[in-house]
């Protein structure tokens, strides 16, 4: 049987106070704050860029859309996962196919993948489920194998670090998530990061594009 341990969420005196001081003051769109913000978590991560969005689901959405998933694309997925990842495969017309997972992990199970690969693969979202990391070196070994993007779902991971490395480091690129209940909490939001210049300059302006409008709650 597998126990999760609750997460307990801490804040310090006077938080909520300070969080809508600077919502109101409006600093913290694309200014400053931001750019020092993911200045800093790449650097804490391991990766040469890093994006902040407005959620892990639509950092997600803007990572398949950099790597070309489109209409009749295959994307290799956890069958256990929450559904806004399937959902936003779905929203740009490609299938979800889904692995199931490790008992002992809840994470992917890497001996199911291969048999899901097809002429119309063209990425893998590797979950690392509560905090446990996924064995991202073997399916990083299957994506070089295939010509396939692997992509880190680090929404529940930030921190988390496999053989040396912060989870969010190994694949082609990653995404976190900073609702309410994840590791680091910033009451919404997300961040991308990868090595990829192109991926980098793709997101910027995709969330650059999606400033003051509804896009952003994708």
């Amino acid at each position: 049987m597998i126990f999760i341990k609750k997460k307990l969420i801490n804040v310090y005196p006077g938080e909520l106070k300070d969080i809508f001081r600077l919502l109101f003051s409006g600093q913290f769109l694309r200014g400053r704050f931001v750019s020092q913000f993911e200045e800093v978590f790449g650097r804490y991560v391991g990766r040469k860029y890093a994006v902040a969005v407005s959620s892990g689901r639509f950092a997600l959405h803007c990572l398949l859309s950099a790597f070309g998933i489109t209409e009749g694309d295959e994307v290799i997925l956890s069958a256990y996962n929450f559904k806004a990842v399937p959902r936003t495969i779905v929203n740009l017309g490609a299938k979800p196919v889904f692995v199931d997972v490790n008992l002992w992990s809840l994470n992917i199970n890497p001996e199911e993948i291969e048999n899901k690969i097809t002429s119309r693969t063209k990425a893998i979202i590797v979950t690392h489920m509560f905090g446990y990391p996924a064995e991202i070196d073997r399916i990083q070994t299957l994506g070089q194998k295939y010509g396939i993007k692997v992509i880190e779902d680090c929404a529940h991971s930030c921190g988390t670090e496999y053989q040396g490395g912060k989870l969010g480091s190994f694949g082609d690129a990653a995404f976190f998530s900073f609702g309410i209940a994840k590791t680091l909490n910033t009451f919404g939001g997300g961040m991308i990061t990868t090595d990829d210049g192109a991926v980098y300059e793709f997101a910027k302006s995709m969330v650059e594009g999606c400033e003051g409008t509804s896009s952003l709650a994708v």
